[in-house]
């Protein structure tokens, strides 16, 4: 293939690649025919765009066709060179053009001057051109108007295409949501009937997904970026409603795997000082809480036999809930006491809580709370509350903190009365590590 066979095939393919060939007119096209109809006191301009076998016209003064062959066009000759204006004084005295159809009838074009529409790889998608019926010549100053004028054209082609790519890429980020969303959903139901032999395959599957959602996140990220002024109201509400839920997406599967991750016992504990926890955990939390203004208490805490990260993780998302779910207007008060107790109300009257020992951690804050109806159920992997100001978790935090506390062969309860704050108590045998 030659290389002009060549050129002409990477044209036509960047021509085509901009998707303006027989769309509708567009008033911003038209008014550039008009204004350049008007500067030159011309009877006809023209945006043409050449394709392979005619020449389209997007805009047009003084014209009715919409396009004509390629083989009689005026602009054909005009794209050949892109770095150069076109001119033809006289076609009737052009040995190229003097028996030309176009001369030689309708439109009887005599002057023609075309500036090359130069895309951002160099190649000339089409001219725009003015046309006289008698003889002209065109004067530099009026030559560089018809080159401001043919950079305008250029450059309403190049942010249209973009604005196209850009809706292009929302609908495709639209798709991979959804997408993403319907293997998250399966994973959900498939997760509701895990066993504990399983939940090492769910971890894998969590950190799989989280891939495709990161990405997701990171196109979104990047529309915002640099796309988002482009785009219309309703386009600026989509993307930013796509990039809030795709960050749920991912906090949803990070916590997934989090929990498909923690053992059903604990195997290598070592004594863990509790107050030594909280404080990393806290931490992690501190532009949370000085957000919030909010006050929290630690009482002196014991040294307890387990693993440190989860035990961490543990207050983590207790002291999370508490601050997530506050009273508006309300001076967030949170605080963890620890006690000696036999363990829970109804193990300790048993057969089996019989001699045992455990410290019982409270979590008590002033938040909105929850009817004590659903004190067993906050636990259930994806139960959510419904709280007045709309804040919503993901269903998976206090269940990590239950899968935590029972792998340390302890019990998690739920006290609360809504509007009036929430308890939570975490027993842990004191003593020995936990047996088999």
């Amino acid at each position: 293939m030659s290389r002009v066979l060549s050129l002409e095939k990477i044209r036509l393919n960047t021509l085509y690649h901009h998707h303006i060939l027989d769309t509708d007119p567009e008033p911003v096209f038209d008014d550039i025919t008009r204004l350049a109809a008007e500067i030159f006191d011309v009877p006809i301009a023209l945006i043409t765009l050449v394709d392979e076998k005619r020449q389209w016209f997007k805009a047009a003064v003084g014209l009715s066709e919409k396009q004509t062959s390629r083989d009689v066009s005026f602009c054909a000759h005009a794209i050949r060179r892109p770095d150069q204006p076109f001119i033809v004084t006289d076609a009737r005295a052009d040995a190229r053009f003097q028996h030309n159809p176009l001369v030689l009838s309708s439109p009887h074009v005599v002057f023609y001057a075309g500036i090359p529409l130069i895309a951002s790889n160099g190649m000339a998608l089409g001219t725009l051109c003015i046309i006289d019926r008698q003889p002209r010549e065109l004067i530099q100053a009026k030559l560089r108007v018809l080159h401001l004028l043919a950079g305008q054209v250029t450059q309403l082609l190049t942010s249209r295409k973009r604005e196209r790519e850009s809706r292009l890429r929302e609908r495709s980020l639209h798709i991979r949501l959804e997408q993403a969303s319907d293997k998250l959903a399966q994973q959900r139901r498939q997760l509701l009937q895990t066993t504990p032999a399983t939940d090492q395959v769910m971890t894998g599957v969590m950190q799989r997904l989280q891939q495709p959602i990161s990405q997701i996140q990171a196109s979104g990220f990047t529309l915002v970026d640099q796309h988002l002024d482009r785009l219309g109201t309703k386009g600026r509400e989509a993307l930013l409603a796509i990039n809030s839920a795709v960050s749920r997406l991912s906090a949803l599967t990070q916590d997934l795997e989090q929990y498909a991750s923690i053992p059903t016992r604990v195997i290598d504990g070592q004594p863990v000082a509790i107050a030594d926890v909280i404080d990393r955990a806290t931490r992690e939390l501190w532009i949370l809480i000085d957000a919030a203004d909010a006050q929290l208490t630690v009482d002196a805490m014991p040294t307890v036999w387990g693993d440190p990260q989860q035990l961490e993780a543990l207050f983590y998302h207790l002291v999370y809930n508490a601050l997530k779910f506050r009273c508006p207007h309300i001076k967030p008060v949170i605080r963890i006491s620890c006690e000696m107790s036999a363990g829970p109300t109804d193990y300790a009257a048993s057969a089996d809580g019989a001699g045992a020992a455990y410290y019982r951690f409270t979590v008590t804050d002033n938040g909105y709370g929850f009817g004590q109806s659903q004190a067993e159920r906050i636990f259930t992997l994806f139960h959510q509350l419904n709280h007045p100001t709309g804040a919503t978790g993901s269903g998976v935090g206090l269940a990590i903190c239950e899968r935590i506390v029972r792998g340390h062969g302890g019990f998690i309860t739920a006290e609360g009365r809504a509007g009036l704050g929430a308890t939570i108590n975490v027993y842990l045998p004191a003593g020995s590590p936990v047996s088999e």
